[in-house]
C-alpha cells in the first residue's frame, strides 16, 4: 500500500550577501515565476539591505496573482542561504496572507570540509 506524498507549490527564496532571489513553482518543479532584488529595481549596495527581501517577495506575490496562482491553496516555503533578506522575505509572505504548509531550511552545509594543508616543515 503506497502512501499519497501531499504536493504543494514551492516558493524556493535564496539569500545571499549581495542580492535575495525567489522563484515560485508549481507541483512538479516548473517554475512558475521568478524575481530578485535586482529584478525589482534595486541596484548596488540597495540590494544588500534587509528590505531588499521584502521587495523581491513583494514583487512575486505579484507576479503570481497576475498568473492566477490560488494563494489558499498551500506553500511550501524553502529558505536557502543567511543572507541580510532572509527574515524579512519570511515576512513578507506572511504578511500576504498566503497559506504556508510547510517551511524548510535549505542551506548546504559542510560536514567535514576540505582536507587541510600538511604542516610546514623548517
Amino acid at each position: 500500500m503506497e502512501m499519497a506524498v501531499p504536493k504543494y507549490n514551492t516558493i524556493h527564496v535564496q539569500c545571499t550577501k549581495n542580492n535575495t532571489v525567489a522563484c515560485l513553482t508549481d507541483m512538479n518543479d516548473r517554475v512558475i515565476t521568478t524575481t530578485s532584488a535586482g529584478m525589482c529595481g534595486l541596484k548596488n549596495a540597495r540590494k544588500k539591505t534587509p528590505d531588499s527581501g521584502y521587495v523581491a517577495l513583494v514583487d512575486l506575490i505579484k507576479r503570481a496573482s497576475l498568473k492566477n496562482i490560488d494563494p489558499m491553496s498551500g506553500f511550501h516555503v524553502k529558505l536557502k542561504g543567511f543572507g541580510i533578506g532572509r527574515d524579512q522575505a519570511f515576512r513578507a509572505i506572511l504578511a500576504s496572507g498566503w497559506r504556508i504548509l510547510k517551511i524548510s531550511d535549505t542551506t548546504p552545509h559542510r560536514h567535514k570540509g576540505c582536507r587541510p594543508p600538511k604542516k610546514r616543515r623548517l
